[in-house]
């Protein structure tokens, strides 16, 4: 009996989990308490009538599992989100109705993460390439390009007295702020000449 009762919980969790993934977008920008406070006012406080507008919300925000933006445009996107549970609270306030609101409401998000700037793709072979990194609603995490951290290194040799410059050069923008170069001397001895751009 209680082999069943712990495969009924996971089965019970994991039905949980898929379906939490289907409007993760709404769980990254909005709090359990906004989106509670939100169906209260449309529908007061009886408990099945707030699982209904709890469902309606979860339908509307369906197709939003998927979706991945520029990490930048996270703070661009909470504030959307912002402006749409007001909207929500406004259409409340004078007894509109929840299925309508929260499609409209889905609906402009929509349309709104469509024109956000997109990521730039990752450039390879290496580097950690920022303007790459993307923001996926379903999980509520970042990820960034796959690529090893280190650039190939090209050996440079340079006569003891001479001058060596230094460069990287790579296929996406660097930081400006951010780049410094640092060398390591390498080789058999004082008289190999050899560095080393880790």
């Amino acid at each position: 009996m209680g082999l069943v009762a712990l495969v009924g919980s996971f089965v019970l969790l994991l039905l949980l989990i898929f379906r939490a993934s289907t409007w993760a977008c709404l769980f990254c920008f909005t709090t359990h308490e906004e989106r509670l406070s939100l169906c209260r006012m449309f529908v007061g406080s009886e408990d099945s009538k707030i699982r209904k507008c709890r469902d309606a919300l979860t339908d509307a925000f369906e197709g939003f599992s998927d979706m991945e933006i520029n990490y930048d445009e996270r703070s661009h996107l909470h504030d959307e989100f912002t402006q749409m549970t007001v909207f929500l609270q406004e259409v409340a306030a004078v007894q509109g109705s929840f299925w309508k609101a929260f499609t409209s409401a889905a609906a402009k998000l929509k349309r709104t993460i469509e024109h956000l700037k997109k990521a730039q793709d990752c450039i390879p072979p290496c580097g950690v390439q920022e303007a790459a990194r993307r923001f996926h609603c379903w999980g509520c995490f970042s990820t960034i390009c796959d690529l090893p951290l280190d650039c190939p290194v090209q050996d440079m040799l340079v006569n003891r007295g001479d001058q060596a410059l230094f460069s990287c050069i790579v296929a996406f923008q660097l930081p400006e702020s951010e780049v410094t170069y640092s060398w390591k001397y390498a080789g058999g001895g004082p008289d190999s000449g050899r560095f080393l751009l880790p």
